[in-house]
């Protein structure tokens, strides 16, 4: 599936592709969207629970093989639905060779859920919504940060763990090649 172009000078207002039609559809409607610095997506802060709703309720019409929205920090992200940060670990895992099981994702928010979902190990430095506590509640193979939410903390404790595993697997699978040599 090809992606529209997302690095253009020409204006939202005046862009073909539905993500762009999306786009005037809610900022007519009286939703603050915020394309600034932003090429391929756009990002809605929806102030109280009538904006809630009607945010809601684009998001509940959308056509799935076009456009796909998440939350990242209490705000909407809507993009086309070839991106995303799902999108690009599989596109990675593809042209490195990875597996999932091969593959780690380091996140905290809804945005991140996605990318979690193409790996097999989930270290989460911190918890920044309740919908993520939720997710943790469901996956209790999960590995919180025992520092959670203190930053660089938390994502040095996560990651010396994960070396600490990958040396375990090299070690035990250089024991298991002496032991089929012998």
């Amino acid at each position: 599936r090809k992606c529209p172009p997302l690095e253009t000078d020409i204006s939202p207002d005046l862009r073909p592709e539905p993500l762009w039609q999306l786009y005037r559809q809610m900022r007519d409607a009286g939703l603050k969207c915020d394309t600034r610095s932003y090429y391929g997506c756009f990002r809605v802060a929806a102030r109280g629970p009538g904006e809630t709703a009607l945010v809601e309720g684009f998001r509940a019409k959308l056509d799935p093989t076009l456009i796909s929205s998440n939350m990242n920090l209490g705000k909407y992200d809507f993009f086309p639905a070839c991106c995303g940060k799902g999108n690009a670990v599989r596109y990675l895992q593809t042209k490195l060779g990875h597996t999932r099981e091969q593959s780690a994702a380091l996140f905290d928010d809804d945005n991140d859920l996605p990318m979690a979902e193409q790996c097999a190990r989930h270290l989460l430095p911190a918890l920044t919504s309740e919908s993520i506590v939720e997710a943790v509640r469901a996956h209790p193979e999960w590995r919180v940060a025992t520092r959670c939410g203190q930053g660089v903390f938390a994502i040095e404790e996560l990651l010396e763990g994960l070396l600490l595993e990958a040396e375990a697997a090299g070690s035990r699978g250089e024991r298991a090649a002496e032991l089929q040599e012998a």
